[in-house]
């Protein structure tokens, strides 16, 4: 058995290696063919500065606690946080929705309790996309409230510094990986919109 088991192992490796074979080969040949070029140590080098500009400007941006809880937690821009009463959500964290922790009374007695979202999708995830959602403990006579999304992939302080705005158009664009969309600010709100 376990001969059989380490020749089926060889035997995907061998696989894999024959294929990143045919696939230098494939490069070499466009290479020699003239229909591949490589990038100048210039080129590379112009695209490590504008990659290290873009960092350096996205990590300068900030914008209200209030507008970033409204955007990454779900909580209401003014006021406390209402379970029965969904607001804001309109980018992820890490890839994720939020989980929230809030404050239940009952009698005399305060407990903490924990929430989290409740979804749909409409569109691609890693896009501008559309989710419909409600908290999962806000009772089933609670109307679900539409939130248009920036990309789940998207780093927080890619949103945060997309919302704070006042980018150069070479950072807009190293964020948007070659997607077009709008910020719009409604209130105290701000949400993408495709273009």
């Amino acid at each position: 058995m376990k001969i059989q088991a380490t020749q089926q192992t060889n035997s995907g490796s061998e696989k894999s290696t024959r294929s990143n074979q045919a696939s230098q080969q494939t490069i070499l040949q466009a290479f020699k063919a003239g229909t591949m070029q490589l990038k100048t140590d210039e080129e590379r080098a112009a695209k490590h500065q504008r990659i290290a500009l873009a960092k350096t400007e996205i990590a300068g941006k900030s914008i209200d606690s209030n507008l970033e809880k409204h955007l990454f937690e779900g909580h209401p821009t003014v006021g406390d946080f209402d379970v029965h009463s969904p607001t804001g959500l309109h980018a992820y964290t890490d890839g994720r929705f939020p989980t929230k922790n809030y404050k239940v009374k009952r009698g005399r007695v305060e407990t903490n309790e924990t929430t989290n979202v409740v979804s749909t999708v409409s569109g691609n995830p890693n896009k501008i996309h559309t989710i419909d959602w409600k908290w999962d403990k806000s009772g089933d006579d609670i109307d679900l409230k539409s939130s248009t999304m920036f990309p789940q992939n998207m780093p927080k302080q890619h949103v945060i510094a997309l919302v704070a705005g006042g980018l150069t158009s070479k950072t807009d664009e190293y964020i948007k990986h070659g997607m077009t969309f709008g910020i719009e600010k409604k209130g105290g709100t701000a949400y993408p919109v495709t273009e």
